[in-house]
């Protein structure tokens, strides 16, 4: 069986399968939430925001948050309708955080053939938002009150590279090699 840092076995009651390393972390996610303990450091709310019509209703005051342009034009062919694009910030976290695991959990296509659950998604999608919130860079799009798009920015300064990479940035005595099919290739970790 093939095996290299994207692909990993795994052993069932059927047999050895051969799994991305997507699903590896899915299988321990699947694990940790029916053991209920989960190595997340983010918080995942409880509740959740009413859904109107497929989609999310902005419910913050007009002018709580930075407006970047209130009447972007899509050039997407067809679309005529402006959207508001607004800066987030922490007390969007529980609404951008659902929306970008519910959207991921029913439309991606990984998460569809995993048949992730909303529950299953959110320590992931969570986690990514965490750290990212509190950082001006990242946006949401409105048309109306209806949130639309969201885009998730962020930078990482030097003090936060040593949790980020504990192995550090280089290798010492890197060597080239090229192999003649790189998904027939072992990785030794």
């Amino acid at each position: 069986m093939l095996s290299n840092k994207f692909h990993h076995t795994v052993k069932n009651g059927t047999g050895t399968k051969l799994i991305t390393l997507f699903q590896k972390q899915h299988l321990q996610q699947q694990q940790q939430l029916r053991s209920g303990s989960s190595s997340t450091d983010a918080e995942i709310p409880s509740h959740r925001l009413p859904v109107h019509d497929g989609f999310l209703m902005d419910t913050r005051a007009k002018g709580e948050r930075e407006i970047l342009d209130p009447a972007w034009k899509p050039k997407v062919g067809g679309y005529t309708k402006s959207l508001r694009i607004e800066i987030i910030d922490r007390k969007d976290y529980a609404f951008i955080g659902q929306y970008l695991t519910w959207h991921f959990a029913k439309y991606c296509n990984i998460f569809e053939c995993q048949q992730m659950t909303y529950d299953e998604a959110a320590p992931f999608f969570f986690n990514l938002l965490h750290p990212a919130i509190d950082k001006p860079f990242s946006f949401a799009a409105f048309e109306g009150d209806k949130l639309v798009g969201i885009r998730i920015n962020t930078f990482h300064t030097a003090d936060e590279f040593p949790e980020m990479y504990p192995r550090g940035l280089q290798v010492d005595n890197p060597k080239f090699i090229i192999e003649k099919d790189y998904g027939q290739v072992d990785v030794i970790t």
